[in-house]
């Protein structure tokens, strides 16, 4: 009898201990509404993985947007992009305001975390301010690569997505016909404008389809609740 409960003991402090494992959730890092620089910003156990400069607000001075990363890959989880309780990475946005930055937004879902381009490797692939628009680029993939370019604005006191690119290719098959590579499907789009581009080349290099369309607008999607799926997008169908 007390080998049994010794027993039935033991399974019970495993099964909570598995609830309270499952029970717990990840909570995000805090960040100061202020600082002299934008490294301090940088929560503890993240690093800068990689920043750019550039006018957002149209006021002429140099704002700040960085990428930043959990320091250690022994910290890192496993991103589940349908998930909003990864914060392996964000996006931070800093608004030069005198002699100190002004943190403006922050966006923990859309930069894909480093483990989930496939074989290619890390697929975020680069951060860039030009004419106050921001741009996240990621590409990755395999023999079958894509990409993808998500455009920001900051308009109406917040940020938007305004333009999206998105492309796939087999790039084991290049068509010199074409001076590309073969089943490319290209597609970009301004939610300004509602004005699309899309692109298409077959597999086996025989054809190319270019149409120039509009999509149905829709209303803007901010920053802050934009999540990047590794599901088709809307625009691209």
């Amino acid at each position: 009898m007390n080998r049994i409960l010794i027993i039935l003991e033991i399974a019970l402090c495993l099964l909570l201990t598995t609830y309270e494992g499952f029970a717990k959730t990840v909570s995000p890092p805090e960040f100061p509404q202020n600082a002299e620089s934008a490294e301090g910003f940088i929560p503890k156990g993240y690093r800068i993985l990689e920043d750019a400069e550039g006018d957002l607000n149209g006021d002429g001075i140099p704002d700040e947007a960085m990428v930043i990363t959990l320091e250690s890959s022994e910290g890192e989880e496993q991103y589940n992009l349908d998930s909003l309780e990864s914060y392996e990475r964000f996006l931070v946005i800093l608004f030069r305001d005198g002699d100190h930055y002004v943190l403006k937004d922050t966006n923990s879902r859309c930069i894909w975390c480093k483990n989930c381009g496939g074989v290619f490797g890390d697929p975020f692939s680069g951060l860039t301010i030009k004419r106050q628009v921001l741009t996240i680029s990621h590409y990755g993939g395999s023999n079958w690569r894509w990409a993808f370019d998500r455009k920001f604005r900051y308009q109406n006191n917040d940020f938007y997505l305004i333009g999206a690119t998105d492309h796939s290719f087999w790039c084991v098959d290049f068509c010199d016909k074409y001076k590309d590579f073969g089943a490319t499907n290209y597609t970009d789009v301004n939610f300004l404008t509602g004005q699309r581009y899309r692109m298409t080349i077959t597999e086996d290099c025989k054809s190319k389809k270019e149409k120039h369309d509009i999509v149905a607008k829709r209303p803007l999607v901010q920053l802050k609740d934009f999540t990047e799926s590794e599901n088709e997008n809307w625009w691209t169908k």
